[in-house]
C-alpha cells in the first residue's frame, strides 16, 4: 500500500497496483466512484459472471477531483474520496463480491481494499464529527432526462406516495438518511427531508441542477431511475450498526461531459453540501465561527391575499436566500419557508432558522342567516373574515334565473335588502372579496332562501258599477294575501252598517236590496285569517247613489226648490243654500256630470249639451226633487 500527497495536502493512500486510491480527508463528507476507473490489466479477465453491467459511468473520476477541489476552495478542507480505477469490464465495486470480482483474485483483492477504504473513511468522520458523517456514492446515468437522481433506496413505486406515508416509522426506517430523519436540527419529517423545501434535491434544483426527489419533482414516475445500489445499502444508517447518513448520486451526462460543466457543478453542489450541513446538522464545514442569523419581521407572517411581509436579516457581509436573492431584506408576497445564509469572510457562512409564512383564505362567509323579514324587506347576517375588503350578496326571486347583486364594505356582516314582494321565496348566496377590484375572492355560499311575510293590505281600485233602483255591484283589486274581504254600506245619514264578507280570490260584490233615490256610504277591508284578528282595517268610506224610481216624481212640484226660467237653456235653482246637496239626474236617475255656479239667488245649473231634455234636481239632503227641461 502506498501513501503520497495532493499539492492541496490530501493524504492519499494507494491499494494494490494503484487499481484503488484513499484520498483522506477532514470533512465529514465521504465519497465512493466505483465505476469511473479505466485501468484494463490483462491479468484481470473482463467480467462475464452474472450477466454483468459493463458500461463505465464517464468522467466521474474527473468530476470527483473537481468537487474535491471546490469543496476545499470553499472550506479549506478535503472530503474522504474513494476512487476505484480498474475498468468496469474488470470490476464492478457497487456489487457484492461474488459478482463485482467474479473470482479473480487481483479483482478480489481490490475490491477488498475499495471497501476497506471506505470503512476507514467513515470511521474517521464519524470519530471526528459523531453522528455528522455523510456518504455519497458518486455514479453517472445515461437517461434522456438530465436531471440528477439521488438514491435513498426508494423504488419509484414508493416514491410517488403520498408524504404522510413516507413519513411513517416504517418507510423511514428504509431510508438511507434515517438518522437525519431522527436527528435534524429543525425536526424534518422523512418525507420533508427527500423533497421539503429544504430537501438536499431541492437545494440541488434551487442552484440550477434539477434533481428527484425534489419539491420540484417529487418522484420520477414512470420515467426510468436508479434507487441506489450495494454501497449505499451497505455503507449507510441503512445496514444495522451503521450510523452513516448517505445517498447514491446519478449525474446526468450533462454535468459531467465538459471541464467548465464539472465545474459549475463541483461549485454548486460544494455550496449545497455546505448549505446542508449548516441547515440540518448545525454544522459549519470551515470551522469558522459566524452568529446564526436571525430573520425579522416587519409584520405578522400570516397575512391576507395580496399583503405581504418584509423579511430582514440580522447584519453580515453577504447574504443569500433560499430564493436566490441577494440582499439582506425580501419581500414576501407568498406562503413558503424562507431562511438566509450569510457570510463574513471567504468560506465562512451560517445559516438561519427558517421563518414560514403563511397567506390566510380568502374564506366563505360562515353563519349566515336571514331576520328581520316583512313583506317588502330581509336582513342577512353572516360571520365575516378578517381578510375581506368587502361581501357581495346574490339574491333573486325563487323561479327567476338573473341575480341581484349588491355590495357591502367590511367590516360590515349584515344587510338589508329592500323592494321585496311579499310572500314570495327568495334565494340567497353571498362571497368574501378581498380585495375592491373583487379578483380574490372566496367562493358562493350554499343558495339558503327566505320567505316574505304576507302585508295585509286594503282593497285598492275599489268602484261601483250596475246601479239601479236597488243594488249596486262593487268591485276592487285584491290581495295575495286575503282570506276574506268585509264589504260595510249603510244609507247616509245613518249609523249602523250592514257588513258583506266575501271570501278571497272572490273580488266583486252585488248588494241588493237598497232604497232607490238614495245616497249610501260604503267601506272595504281586507282579512287575512278567517277569524279576521289580522286585517287591513278599513279603507275611507266613499259613497254611490241609487236610481230615482219614476213614481218617485209624482210630488216633486210640492218642493220648495224652484228651476227658473223652466224650460231653460241657462237654468237657476233657487232654493238650495248649498250646491254640494244637489245632484243632477235623467228621468231614469242616471246621475249627470252637472257643475254649479253661485248666482245672486242661487245657482247656475251648468249641464252639458249632450243631457239636453227632462231632467231632475235633487237635494240629498232634504230629498226634495225638481224636474226641469233644459233646452
Amino acid at each position: 500500500m502506498l501513501v503520497g500527497c495532493l499539492q492541496s495536502h490530501s493524504q492519499i493512500i494507494y491499494g494494490a497496483n494503484n487499481y484503488t486510491e484513499y484520498h483522506k480527508g477532514t470533512l465529514p463528507i465521504i465519497i465512493s466512484v466505483p465505476h469511473g476507473g479505466s485501468l484494463t490489466p490483462s491479468t484481470i479477465p473482463d467480467r462475464t459472471c452474472n450477466n454483468p453491467t459493463l458500461v463505465t459511468d464517464g468522467y466521474t473520476i474527473s468530476l470527483a477531483r473537481q468537487i474535491d477541489s471546490s469543496l476545499f476552495n470553499l472550506t479549506g478542507k478535503h472530503p474522504h474520496i474513494i476512487y476505484c480505477n480498474l475498468k468496469r469490464t474488470k470490476i464492478d465495486c457497487n456489487r457484492e463480491i461474488i459478482e463485482g470480482a467474479c473470482g479473480n483474485a487481483e479483482a478480489t483483492q481490490a475490491w477488498n481494499e475499495f471497501h476497506n477504504f471506505i470503512d476507514t473513511a467513515e470511521a474517521i468522520a464519524q470519530n471526528q464529527f459523531p453522528g455528522k458523517a455523510f456518504y455519497i456514492d458518486l455514479h453517472g446515468h445515461g437517461h434522456t432526462i438530465q436531471q440528477l437522481e439521488l438514491g435513498y433506496l426508494y423504488s419509484s413505486t414508493q416514491l410517488g406516495y403520498s408524504d404522510s406515508v413516507l413519513s411513517t416509522s416504517y418507510y423511514t426506517n428504509l431510508s438511507s438518511i434515517k438518522n437525519l430523519v431522527a436527528a435534524n436540527a429543525n425536526g424534518y419529517t422523512n418525507a420533508q427531508m427527500l423533497r421539503g423545501n429544504f430537501a438536499f434535491g431541492t437545494l440541488l434544483a434551487n442552484a440550477g441542477f434539477p434533481s428527484v426527489p425534489s419539491l420540484q419533482t417529487p418522484s420520477p414516475g414512470t420515467n426510468p431511475y436508479f434507487d441506489g445500489g450495494f454501497n449505499t445499502a451497505n455503507y449507510t444508517c441503512h445496514a444495522t450498526g451503521n450510523p452513516v447518513n448517505g445517498v447514491q448520486i446519478e449525474c446526468n451526462s450533462n454535468v459531467r461531459s465538459s471541464y467548465v460543466n464539472r465545474k459549475v457543478f463541483a461549485d454548486s453542489l460544494a455550496s449545497v453540501l455546505f448549505r446542508y450541513f449548516l441547515i440540518h446538522e448545525n454544522l459549519n464545514l470551515s470551522g469558522c465561527v459566524i452568529p446564526t442569523p436571525i430573520i425579522s419581521a416587519n409584520g405578522p407572517t400570516t397575512f391576507c391575499p395580496g399583503n405581504s411581509v418584509t423579511l430582514t436579516s440580522s447584519n453580515s457581509n453577504s447574504y443569500l436566500w433560499n430564493t436566490g436573492a441577494t440582499t439582506q431584506s425580501i419581500l414576501v408576497l407568498t406562503a413558503g419557508t424562507y431562511s438566509i445564509t450569510v457570510s463574513n469572510a471567504p468560506a465562512c457562512y451560517a445559516s438561519s432558522a427558517p421563518v414560514n409564512t403563511t397567506v390566510s383564505i380568502c374564506a366563505t362567509p360562515t353563519n349566515i342567516s336571514s331576520t328581520v323579514i316583512s313583506g317588502t324587506s330581509a336582513t342577512i347576517n353572516w360571520t365575516g373574515n378578517s381578510c375581506a375588503y368587502q361581501y357581495r350578496i346574490q339574491y333573486r326571486k325563487q323561479g327567476t334565473t338573473t341575480w341581484i347583486e349588491t355590495i357591502i364594505t367590511a367590516p360590515s356582516v349584515f344587510k338589508t335588502l329592500t323592494g321585496l314582494t311579499a310572500n314570495s321565496t327568495y334565494e340567497y348566496q353571498i362571497r368574501t372579496d378581498c380585495n375592491s377590484a373583487g379578483t380574490s375572492f372566496s367562493s358562493y355560499s350554499a343558495v339558503q332562501t327566505f320567505i316574505t311575510i304576507c302585508i295585509c293590505a286594503k282593497p285598492s281600485n275599489i268602484a261601483t258599477g250596475n246601479i239601479s233602483q236597488t243594488s249596486v255591484t262593487v268591485t276592487w283589486t285584491g290581495n295575495s294575501c286575503a282570506y276574506q274581504y268585509r264589504l260595510q254600506y249603510r244609507k247616509q245619514g245613518t249609523s249602523a252598517w250592514t257588513t258583506k264578507t266575501i271570501l278571497a280570490p272572490t273580488v266583486s260584490k252585488t248588494l241588493t236590496g237598497l232604497t232607490a233615490n238614495s245616497v249610501y256610504e260604503y267601506r272595504m277591508r281586507t282579512d287575512c285569517n278567517s277569524s279576521g284578528s289580522i286585517n287591513s282595517g278599513f279603507t275611507t268610506a266613499t259613497t254611490f247613489t241609487t236610481l230615482l224610481r219614476l213614481e218617485d216624481t209624482e210630488n216633486i212640484f210640492e218642493s220648495s226648490m224652484t228651476v227658473t226660467p223652466n224650460p231653460c237653456n241657462t237654468c237657476e235653482i233657487i232654493g238650495s243654500e248649498n250646491s254640494s246637496d244637489l245632484i243632477i239626474t235623467d228621468i231614469l236617475g242616471r246621475k249627470l256630470n252637472a257643475t254649479f255656479t253661485k248666482s245672486s239667488s242661487g245657482f247656475y245649473i251648468n249641464v252639458p249639451e249632450s243631457n239636453r231634455g227632462i231632467l231632475l234636481i235633487r237635494n240629498i239632503m232634504t230629498g226634495e226633487v225638481v224636474k226641469f227641461v233644459k233646452e
